[in-house]
Formats: C-alpha cells, structure tokens, sequence
C-alpha cells in the first residue's frame, strides 16, 4: 500500500472517531490496539507511555469540570460527574485510536518511504514557493536524532527550528545517507482511494 494511501486512511480514521458511538468506539479501539500491539508491541507502548500523564490529566479535567450528575461516594467539595467522566474516558479512547492508527503507519513504513510520501504530498505546493526537497529532509533528520535518542531540545531553547539548527552544528551527519523513495501509484493505490474517497462521501452525508 502506498504511504499516501496509509496517510487517507489516518484521516479517514479521524473523520469516523469524531462522529461515533460509544459502542462502535470501543470496538474500535479495541481492534486497532490488538493489531498495534500484536505487530508493533514496542513502539505502539512507547507512544502510551509518553502519552500517559496526558490522558490522565484529561480523564480528570473533564471529570471535575463537567456538569452533570455527580458521582455520589466522592465527598469533597468539587465532585466529579457521570458525564464528565464519560466524556474524559471517550477522549481518551479516542486518542489511543489514532496512536494506535498512528503506529500501524509509521511502523510498516520505512522512513525513506514516509519522507518521500511526505515529498509527494508537498510537490503541488511548490507553485507557492513551498520548497517540499528542504522539509523532507528536515524530517528526516528529526525523525534520525529521535530514533537515536540523542537530545534534541536545549533548555534555552524554545523553537524547534533553532533547536534543529543548533542540534546540527554540533552533530556530523556525514555518514548519514539521506534517501528518499518516491513510489509511483498502482492500480491497487487507486482502488484504496476510490473505496476511502466514497466510504468518506458515505460517512458525510449519511
């Protein structure tokens, strides 16, 4: 499956979580977590641990700042409610639907195949001056530097793009090929398209 096809399938993914019941939700993300889990066990629970403080903390947001019938056994002055806490927990599972989505993108895609995806992506924009050649590549050096683990960000700096920067000028990279692989469409491509592109006319208007 071609990487801009993988990419239409996240957005798809996005359209339905953002208008789907409970029930549909949680087999939803119970399907997609099971398949990252089973084939990317290591980086799907990588991306859950970096993201763990998070969901708690929007968990108990929307528990204690929703209005709604409050959960009764909790005797403190701000109490949380029923429906905060439905709305808290289906936030959280929908986050974990799309990192899970996520996973199942970045992980059974090589990385000169999602840069040149992404350069594919850009190519149209070039008629604005869009240099679509300098982002990939930046992308793939942060891509590089986060796989390796080495720190990225310095503490007196605040924009990632001179953070980059600086990252550079103390790095070589000199051993480092920088490939980019731009795949040509199928006939298969087109079909997933086709099935997405209506499936997603489906959704809208249905």
């Amino acid at each position: 499956m071609h990487v801009l096809v993988k990419f239409v399938c996240l957005v798809f993914l996005a359209f339905v979580l953002s208008d789907i019941q409970h029930y549909q939700l949680t087999c939803l993300v119970s399907v997609l977590s099971c398949m990252a889990f089973v084939f990317y066990r290591h980086d799907f629970t990588y991306m859950l641990r970096r993201v763990r403080w998070l969901l708690l903390i929007l968990v108990m947001i929307y528990t204690f700042s929703t209005p709604g019938e409050y959960i009764q056994f909790f005797k403190l002055p701000i109490r949380p409610t029923y429906e905060g806490l439905i709305a808290g927990l289906t936030q959280t599972l929908t986050i974990v639907a799309m990192l899970a989505g996520l996973t199942l993108v970045l992980s059974s895609t090589p990385r000169a195949k999602l840069i040149g995806g992404l350069y594919q992506l850009l190519s149209p924009l070039k008629c604005l001056g869009a240099r679509a050649e300098k982002f990939a590549v930046r992308i793939w050096l942060t891509l590089h530097y986060v796989e390796s683990r080495q720190p990225l960000i310095n503490a007196k700096i605040f924009n990632l793009n001179d953070a980059l920067n600086a990252h550079l000028a103390h790095h070589q990279i000199s051993n480092h090929d920088i490939t980019i692989d731009v795949d040509a469409f199928g006939w298969q491509d087109y079909l997933w398209l086709a099935l997405l592109l209506l499936s997603l006319l489906f959704w809208v208007v249905a």
